[in-house]
């Protein structure tokens, strides 16, 4: 309007010249179309004319244009990495969606009048998260994305390949967000923090150093196979949840996310549910029990290679790959039949507490050395590709065969 004022004052045109111009303006008003609003970021929707299939069109032809966004394998979701490569944010619900879309796509909802006039009394805004619901609910017809199936930090094993160079490696679908890790052909770091665990024995050392090399390298190589790290001291205060927090930190460099155990299994389900929607690993930390430790819902999550919960507070459900790191800390606890053959136990014994050095924080230990920890892990990977991938485990082990082939650095062979 501001343009057809301008006109009157400073023209002596005809009346019927100014209505023509004023004609004119009206039909680029109406012509506004995706092309236009696409181009700059911005998306105006009329909900009296446009359908919902325009609109999750023209989401997705915007979240196309967003640096580094993937679809989530397995789920309808969105992973989009950060910038740097340290992190992402996983998106399954439109309320989600609608708040990262807020920084970076500008929105209008509104209607055109009769004279072809866009008309919204809220200026640009955030876009409805029912309407993204239903847009995540078909997510791969409306954007057209690469296929993401893990982000990591660390270096992983696919097909006997290591993925160590930084970015997407879209035959695997793994996105490496850490720097590049060269082998070292020891791992002293690896000796020293172990040696100040008082391991109950010589199998229990080695199957920790089997659970830190499986969560780093090998979590997606065995999604749904991977048996759950089973931390059992014969009392507390013997490092077990210690030593957990500094395998996630090596794996993920994150703090460790800890969850209750509980023996209702409905409760439980909606508990890992929530944990699993923006975490890769789950400790359930210090389980009591009175009776025999099991669970259902627990269980077939270990061996399951699409994970499938509820969440909790709600009747929605989550899917995603089953690559979680799970592990548990228990004392002198009873576990059922079925919880330990998919598990791996490391024991925890009083009789050799003096192995905790005092002064010696394995925590800021990790945080220190992380990377040179990572190339010895790296160095241990390439040396077993070399030698073709041997498996030494007696064919009576239901676990994985791969899960097992570190031990073989030591020389020793777990024993359960």
């Amino acid at each position: 309007e501001a343009i057809f004022i301008n006109v009157k004052l400073r023209t002596k045109l005809p009346i019927a010249v100014l209505k023509k111009t004023f004609k004119a303006v009206q039909r680029e008003w109406k012509s506004l179309g995706p092309k236009d609003a696409d181009a700059e970021g911005t998306l105006i929707w009329d909900y009296e004319r446009d359908t919902h299939s325009w609109f999750f069109k023209r989401v997705g032809g915007l979240i196309e244009k967003i640096p580094n966004a993937y679809l989530e394998q397995k789920s309808d979701g969105l992973i989009l990495i950060k910038n740097p490569p340290d992190g992402y944010d996983r998106i399954i619900s439109g309320r989600e969606l609608s708040k990262v879309l807020l920084g970076k796509i500008h929105f209008k909802q509104g209607r055109r009048g009769k004279d072809g006039i866009f008309v919204t009394d809220h200026g640009f805004q955030a876009m409805p998260s029912d309407a993204l619901d239903a847009f995540l609910s078909d997510v791969q017809k409306y954007a057209h994305l690469k296929k993401l199936a893990v982000f990591s930090r660390t270096p992983l094993v696919i097909d006997n390949q290591l993925i160590n160079t930084p970015g997407f490696h879209s035959l695997v679908g793994v996105f490496y967000g850490g720097p590049e890790i060269k082998p070292k052909a020891n791992f002293d770091r690896l000796k020293q923090l172990l040696d100040t665990f008082p391991f109950a024995d010589q199998a229990s050392w080695a199957n920790a150093l089997g659970s830190i090399i499986t969560s780093v390298v090998f979590r997606q190589e065995l999604a749904g196979e991977m048996p759950m790290i089973l931390a059992n001291g014969n009392e507390p205060n013997l490092g077990k949840t210690t030593f957990i927090e500094v395998l996630v930190w090596i794996a993920f460099a994150t703090p460790a996310r800890s969850v209750s155990f509980t023996t209702d299994d409905d409760e439980f389900e909606k508990r890992l549910a929530t944990e699993v929607r923006y975490s890769d690993h789950v400790l359930i930390d210090n389980v009591k029990s009175r009776g025999t430790i099991a669970s259902q819902t627990l269980e077939r999550s270990l061996t399951s290679p699409v994970l499938n919960f509820r969440l909790l507070g709600a009747n929605e459900s989550i899917t995603r790959i089953n690559n979680i790191v799970m592990a548990m800390t228990v004392n002198d606890a009873q576990l059922g039949r079925d919880l330990l053959e998919r598990g791996c136990p490391i024991f925890f014994t009083s009789d050799f507490i003096h192995r905790m050095a005092r002064g010696f924080d394995p925590q800021i230990f990790v945080k220190t050395h992380r990377e040179e920890i990572l190339s010895e892990i790296v160095g241990m990977v390439v040396r077993w590709i070399n030698q073709g991938c041997p498996l030494q485990l007696p064919q009576s082990f239901r676990v994985p065969q791969k899960y097992w082939w570190a031990s073989s650095e030591t020389g020793n062979l777990p024993s359960l």
